[in-house]
């Protein structure tokens, strides 16, 4: 008897390890759940929202590209569960920790087995974006409110849907299940809480009081009561049986995105966009403690079940865990990214300089997606990014209408050449790294002596809005686009060889084979067209995309072109046939910037949902590798620059 007790032991054992073993094997967060294709991930995306699970274990971050799982105890990524096709905004485990369900932009809510990963049902019916879910602790329902002003119960075993509820006359931003299960919390636009019977679908109160928006709901763990966040700045708790105001918690001086109740239902939590969370007393009402480390707005907080901790999440770029009795911070998980606008390899391939939404710009390892270093100074949004021929030199354009050069080895700031009053949307070296271009939204392009920082000429562009320009490889044209006008000009003399405006609509890329006989152009026509120089002649159309063509990249030997879309995706092209060669997929938003590896077999995508793909072309075989030599002749690299360390601002 004893040796079958033990036997039963062991196996039991045995299995319980099969079935976490997903979760525990150490995995690295770049090459988590990649889309086929792809060789390694950098940045997480930018993060909506953050659960603990019951059991206080995990902590799931909702973000750009999927849900994060972390363990809550040392912060290490456990799993990236993807599925979703746009941000995921909401999640919520189940009772027992084992299943997870999110929902997202993209119109859906998913179930997840925690440990295998597996998407168990994709629930579908609402009309417009899901902005909150939640499991019912029993684990049997859950509920989500989206921007159709809908909430809906659904059964989680199944995925049925069992109840829609209309009672709100706006977006339901949040919703929230009482302790039993049986009541449901939901918040709107409408600056109103609604209380709903959750078996018969009926209303049972409606909480007035916010003077605006409400974000936020939540049932204390006892279900005594609810509490709501607006972005009129104030929190309300009200006893959940009669609808009656207890407390109005104020303090916060911007927008609140997030509450959660401790489990002891002593402390409730609140994120603002003040940048700070804060705690409270739920019996009296009283502010506890602030904190402070965040340096950008906080969207979303969770008390951990052990009543010691929360975790929170910043547009910061980071999630931070705190002593909730101390205020003192715990941990802090970095990688997660804002939005990448624009990216450039360095010549030998090594570094990716990318330009994002949060005023800076980073250069990354290729080889191990590290981070090397972040240049700031800039104001604002940072929308290109180039990195000289040469490789000494990178420069950034932002929306706060300046040009920064930064010396590449140290980091260091060299100048800021400012553009006038245009916003900077695109720079190009010349091939010998002495003349930076701008594209800007004036009416002329800029070209500027790196070296010196002296202006060198102007090209008249015809229009406002230069979203692209670009140098030829041979250093003899230069191309820009403004708005649905291309123009081709001799760099040499300053002529206007030709324009072309056949789009008819914005043109936000432009870019020359490395032969320099070929311009590439694409549009908010959904298409890319390749056009002779020489004869002036349209050599092909390529038609596949179904939403706006922002970006193009041909491959070193010229005869693959990639060109990135708003449609979230990277397709390839054959330069000779115009044909399509292959679709890449796996980013959850626009594809804002493609460019091929100098040795041209990877390719890089940076997209809006915060992080840029490094894609392994040679293991496509629909993708003809390259040969191994460069079949034109390269500029040889100019000398580094010398006058640049004592300009800190260029007249």
């Amino acid at each position: 008897m004893k040796t079958k007790q033990t036997t039963f032991i062991v196996l039991l054992c045995l299995f319980s390890l099969i079935c976490i073993s997903h979760l525990c094997i150490a995995q690295d967060h770049r090459t988590m759940r990649l889309p086929d294709g792809a060789k390694t991930r950098i940045g997480k995306g930018y993060v909506s929202e953050v659960a603990h699970s019951p059991d206080g274990r995990l902590l799931a971050v909702a973000s750009s590209i999927g849900i994060w799982i972390y363990d809550a105890a040392i912060g290490k990524e456990l799993d990236l569960l993807r599925g979703h096709t746009d941000r995921v905004t909401s999640v919520s485990f189940s009772g027992d920790s084992n299943k997870l369900v999110s929902g997202s932009i993209d119109k859906t809510l998913r179930i997840w087995d925690v440990r295998s990963g597996r998407n168990l049902h994709t629930l579908t019916g609402h009309k417009y974006r899901i902005l909150s879910v939640a499991f019912s602790p029993d684990g049997r329902k859950v509920a989500s409110g989206s921007g159709d002003e809908s909430v809906r119960i659904w059964d989680a075993r199944t995925g049925r849907e069992i109840n829609t509820m209309f009672g709100h006359w706006n977006e339901v931003t949040s919703v929230s299940f009482s302790y039993n299960s049986k009541t449901l919390a939901t918040g709107s636009l409408d600056n109103t809480v609604l209380l709903w019977d959750v078996s018969s679908g009926l209303e049972i109160h409606k909480l007035r009081g916010h003077t605006d928006a409400v974000i936020a709901v939540a049932f204390s763990p006892n279900g005594v009561r609810v509490a709501s966040a607006s972005i009129d700045n104030t929190i309300r708790i009200w006893n959940a049986d009669t609808g009656k105001l207890l407390h109005t918690l104020t303090g916060h001086i911007a927008s609140i995105r997030s509450i959660s109740f401790s489990q002891d239902r002593r402390m409730l939590a609140s994120a603002s966009w003040d940048n700070t969370v804060r705690i409270w007393n739920v019996g009296t009402g009283e502010h506890l403690r602030t904190l402070t480390a965040h340096t950008d707005k906080v969207s979303s907080v969770s008390f951990n079940p052990d009543n010691d901790t929360l975790a929170s999440a910043s547009d910061d770029r980071t999630v931070r865990v705190w002593d909730a009795n101390s205020g003192i911070q715990i941990r802090k998980l970095t990688g997660h990214t804002y939005w990448i606008r624009d990216l450039s390899f360095s010549p030998d391939g090594e570094m990716i300089a990318t330009g994002t939404g949060d005023n800076t710009a980073h250069l990354w390892d290729v080889n191990t997606g590290r981070p090397i270093r972040t240049f700031t100074g800039h104001t604002n949004q940072v929308l290109s990014v180039a990195i000289s021929p040469d490789g000494n030199t990178l420069a950034t354009g932002s929306s706060d209408r300046s040009a920064k050069l930064w010396d590449v080895n140290s980091g260091h700031h060299l100048g800021t050449i400012p553009v006038g009053t245009g916003v900077v949307y695109s720079l190009s070296f010349s091939p010998n790294s002495e003349i930076l271009a701008a594209g800007t939204s004036a009416y002329s392009v800029p070209l500027w002596d790196v070296r010196t920082g002296s202006l060198h000429k102007t090209f008249p562009a015809g229009r406002p809005y230069v979203r692209s320009v670009s140098f030829s490889p041979d250093g003899n044209m230069f191309a820009s686009a403004a708005l649905s006008d291309i123009r081709l000009w001799d760099v040499s003399t300053g002529e206007n060889v030709y324009t072309i405006n056949d789009h008819g609509t914005v043109v936000p890329a432009v870019t020359f084979s490395p032969d320099s006989q070929i311009l590439a152009t694409g549009s908010w026509d959904d298409t890319v067209r390749l056009w002779d120089i020489s004869s002036r002649e349209l050599l092909h159309t390529m038609i596949g995309h179904t939403d706006n063509v922002f970006n193009l990249s041909f491959r070193r030997d010229g005869k693959i072109i990639a060109s990135g879309s708003k449609d979230k995706t990277v397709r390839l092209w054959d330069v000779d046939t115009g044909n399509h060669l292959s679709t890449l997929t796996g980013h959850t938003d626009s594809v804002e910037s493609v460019t091929f590896s100098p040795t041209g077999s990877h390719l890089a995508s940076a997209s809006l949902d915060g992080t840029v793909l490094l894609w392994d072309l040679q293991s496509d075989g629909s993708i003809p590798s390259e040969p191994p030599e460069i079949p034109f002749p390269v500029e040889p690299n100019a000398k580094q620059h010398t006058s640049w360390g004592k300009i800190k601002t260029l007249k």
